[in-house]
């Protein structure tokens, strides 16, 4: 029991397991961040360039897998939601609204939403 407390013992689990945690929320700080930038600069230029929906779901699809190989479930989801946001709020009709009229765009928005969560599941 001496030998517990004087090697640092519990105290140096729990040290590690909180270190532990702030480090990967950082990370997941970070990885968010850095999908939400290159979600807004993708939108920004497929934007500016016209770009259809096809396109600019093609382009979001590599970011989110991207995001999905750096980090956890929980980035790949939140990611995947911001960029399916933003594809139906730029890219389809009527556009600047979160609504949608055509069905082929509730299917496309849909099956984007599942394959960019799926790598992580």
């Amino acid at each position: 029991m001496k030998d517990l407390f004087a090697n640092g013992g519990w105290s140096g689990i729990r040290a590690t397991r909180t270190t532990t945690g702030i480090v990967q929320s950082r990370s997941l700080a970070a990885i968010l961040f850095a999908g939400a930038i290159s979600i807004a600069v993708a939108t920004w230029l497929c934007f500016r360039l016209g770009a259809g929906v096809a396109v600019v779901g093609f382009v979001y699809l590599i970011e989110v897998l991207l995001v999905s190989l750096m980090g956890s479930l929980v980035s790949s989801v939140a990611i995947s939601v911001i960029a399916a946001g933003c594809l139906n709020f730029f890219f389809t009709q009527p556009l600047f609204t979160f609504r949608i009229d055509a069905q082929q765009d509730i299917v496309a928005l849909t099956a984007f939403f599942v394959t960019g969560a799926a790598p992580r599941i």
